[in-house]
């Protein structure tokens, strides 16, 4: 299962952002490095329009991706989320930091470098 939500403006006339999330199967490959959760999720799709950058949008994408998680597993339940990006998008890769995502992984193919992020979430 997955979900993919959108950000618009408070008339419901201009698209702000929008992003995927999709439940990963305990055998996927990508949950490593030692983040065991009982839950694991990876983002898709991130965009926020260039104009709404820098006003909280991602943030606020991201934070829904959390309120969704917590409303399906429960409060009780850790859970992983994990998402890649090109190194090239640097706006991206500092707002996952800046999320508590920690760079787990950075691959090259060709000239293209993409570094991949997890953040573990321990509810009570």
């Amino acid at each position: 299962g997955g979900a993919f939500l959108v950000a618009v403006d408070a008339n419901h006339e201009t698209l702000l952002g929008c992003v995927g999330l999709r439940r990963c199967q305990s055998r996927d490959t990508r949950i490593r490095e030692g983040r065991a959760a009982h839950q694991a999720f990876e983002i898709h799709r991130l965009a926020v329009a260039t104009e709404s950058r820098g006003r909280g949008v991602g943030k606020s994408l991201l934070a829904s991706l959390d309120t969704l998680v917590v409303d399906e597993i429960g409060e009780s339940e850790s859970y992983n989320m994990m998402a890649t990006t090109p190194a090239i998008l640097v706006a991206a890769n500092h707002l996952y930091l800046s999320c508590g995502f920690e760079l787990v992984k950075e691959e090259t193919f060709g000239k293209l470098t993409i570094d991949t992020y997890s953040r573990l979430k321990k509810c009570h």
